[in-house]
């Protein structure tokens, strides 16, 4: 059994045994990748939506045209809005492949659906360690 909380001052993890058996190598380890792969998981919806609050303001407080740093990719226009969450396949070498949460926006002015990753996992892009 194992929980985890997470939020911007912090990460709190915590794995406890129902009963006195012992837990096997294997079965810890994969415990520890799932927390792994959750605390990841929830630090990138935090710092997506961090980027986003400054790019174009925050959910119910958008900023003002001339302030906003986000941009249609098709039309140029800086009238977009957050539109839902999406899940990107990514290979992270210490955990294997993951499914990471982007979110989305759209163009009030052409309907442009897009994920502004910043570079981070756009698509037809590789990486690889160095």
């Amino acid at each position: 059994m194992s929980s985890l909380q997470i939020n911007k001052t912090g990460i709190q993890v915590q794995m406890t045994t129902n009963n006195k058996k012992l837990i096997s190598l294997a079965d810890m380890l994969e415990e520890l990748r799932e927390i792994a792969t959750e605390m990841l998981s929830k630090w990138v919806r935090l710092a997506q939506e961090e980027t986003l609050s400054e790019w174009i303001g925050g959910p119910w407080q958008p900023l003002p045209a001339a302030q906003r740093k986000l941009g249609c990719p098709r039309c140029g226009s800086v009238d977009v809005v957050r539109k839902c969450w999406r899940s990107r396949g990514v290979n992270v070498a210490c955990f294997g492949a993951t499914q990471l949460p982007l979110r989305q926006v759209r163009c009030k002015d052409c309907g442009r659906t897009w994920m502004p990753s910043g570079g981070a996992a756009e698509a037809s892009k590789r990486f690889s360690r160095a």
